[in-house]
């Protein structure tokens, strides 16, 4: 029997990981140092982490919208219970908090990857 051998990330992943490796790149074109000086290991554990970040900022902007979506539907049919409005507006901002915590997590556990040079340069962007 021919087992299959486990990859990088898992399928749920795929989508999240070729959208991590464009958004690193992008992300290193302004300290295209840090991403030359990486070994293959730290590049490996740094496209999970950022394959993992945008997994969950896709998540997160899914969410957001179908409240937004919900808001715009309440709108429609001139809500008079401004509670739920309340409510809604409530979830999407700490959702907004939220994604913006993700951002910052993940910032810190890519740096967190890197050695005192590279976090220097990483820093500097």
């Amino acid at each position: 029997t021919h087992s299959k051998q486990p990859g990088l990330i898992d399928d749920k992943h795929t989508e999240s990981l070729k959208m991590a490796k464009e958004s690193f790149d992008n992300q290193l074109t302004s300290s295209n140092a840090v991403w030359k000086s990486l070994t293959d290991k730290q590049k490996k554990k740094i496209l999970k982490i950022e394959a993992d970040r945008l997994y969950l900022l896709k998540k997160i902007d899914k969410q957001i919208s179908a409240k937004n979506g919900y808001l715009k539907t309440l709108d429609l049919f001139s809500s008079k219970n401004v509670n739920v409005v309340e409510k809604t507006k409530s979830e999407i901002a700490s959702l907004a908090l939220e994604r913006q915590k993700v951002i910052v997590r993940f910032k810190k556990k890519i740096r967190a990857q890197l050695t005192a040079n590279q976090r220097a340069i990483f820093d500097q962007k």
